[in-house]
């Protein structure tokens, strides 16, 4: 079995008890202001390390502390998951919008009040592997 290393990405502001965060391996934060703030307000942006023996479990922590309008994401070079309150999809990591998992995943997320301005999950992924190298 080969080794692939797992990130997640999760904010703070996502958690019903943001003391959850303290039982990831978190390797930095960043502050990002939402694209529809008017207030100054910021989220913290976590990028979590996620060995292959806990990855199941981590996103079972996540879908049962998230908030239900945010989702958080598990990725590596193979597969990108997308999770929500007791849900998480799981899509492949190579880009594929047309997929009917992919549009699922829009339709279940705007539905459970995520902002459609957040559902470009791909694009969302190339901004999670850039914040690995920054």
């Amino acid at each position: 079995m080969i080794n692939l290393m797992n990130y997640g990405i999760i904010e703070t502001e996502s958690f019903i008890k943001e003391s959850i965060l303290s039982d990831f391996n978190v390797l930095k934060t960043r502050l990002i202001r939402p694209i529809e703030s008017t207030n100054n307000e910021v989220w913290h942006t976590n990028l979590l390390l996620i060995d292959d023996k806990s990855i199941i479990n981590t996103i079972q922590t996540i879908e049962k502390n998230m908030k239900d309008e945010w989702f958080g994401a598990v990725f590596n070079q193979k597969y990108y998951f997308l999770i929500f309150r007791n849900k998480t999809f799981e899509l492949s990591a190579v880009k594929d919008v047309e997929s009917d998992i992919y549009k699922e995943a829009q339709k279940y997320a705007i539905d459970h009040g995520v902002q459609a301005i957040y559902t470009n999950f791909y694009d969302n992924l190339i901004d999670y592997i850039s914040f690995i190298s920054e």
